[in-house]
């Protein structure tokens, strides 16, 4: 893979970790 690859999947995951932590946190707003 390709370092832009890389970044972009890192931005991935780091989003949808903050996506569940959220979704844990404030589960009435889903």
């Amino acid at each position: 893979m390709t370092p832009v690859e890389l970044i972009i999947g890192s931005l991935i995951a780091a989003a949808l970790t903050a996506y569940l932590v959220y979704a844990i946190l404030f589960p009435e707003k889903f």
